[in-house]
């Protein structure tokens, strides 16, 4: 995994509301991140494919809208089994870590 895509979760992750929701658009989260535009949405393309975020156009053709923080998936809560882990080895586990 890109350190783009982990910099993207990061990003969604701090700037989310309560519910997890974002609403910043492609172009402002590239240049808060300092990435180009085509990798950001490699990043945001990956980050949808592993089931981490969601995404909801504005409307059809308009590539900004919602983009929602997801639940870790199952697999990976029963792992923990009620003990801490570090936000790096649950990264690291996703495939975003190093």
């Amino acid at each position: 995994m890109s350190a783009e895509a982990a910099a993207a979760l990061l990003f969604l992750a701090l700037v989310a509301d309560r519910q997890g929701s974002s609403f910043y658009g492609r172009d402002r989260m590239a240049l808060a991140l300092g990435l180009p535009r085509d990798a950001l949405d490699r990043a945001l393309a990956r980050l949808l494919a592993l089931g981490l975020v969601a995404h909801r156009p504005w409307r059809a053709g308009i590539p900004d809208g919602v983009w929602q923080l997801l639940p870790l998936p199952r697999s990976e809560v029963a792992r923990r089994g009620g003990e801490s882990v570090s936000v790096g080895a649950i990264l690291t586990r996703l495939g975003l870590g190093p």
